[in-house]
């Protein structure tokens, strides 16, 4: 076994959630989530210039429409 310790999250995994669909829903992309040493979490967007392609697999199963924008749950 390792010497190292685990700490608990500062943040759930619904926070997480949340907080990713909430940049969507405002018509972000999250290019990544950053996990500081001192807890939480940073949403790191997308450049915004660049359109996203649409997967029609999303827009069938009713993800997003046909522009790409996420649909509301």
């Amino acid at each position: 076994m390792s010497g190292g310790s685990r700490t608990r999250a500062t943040f759930s995994r619904a926070s997480l959630k949340r907080g990713i669909r909430a940049v969507e829903e405002a018509g972000h992309t999250v290019h990544a989530v950053e996990f500081p040493p001192g807890g939480g979490f940073t949403l790191i967007l997308a450049a915004g210039t660049e359109q996203a392609e649409v997967n029609e697999w999303d827009v069938a199963l009713g993800i997003t429409d046909a522009q790409g924008r996420p649909l509301p749950r």
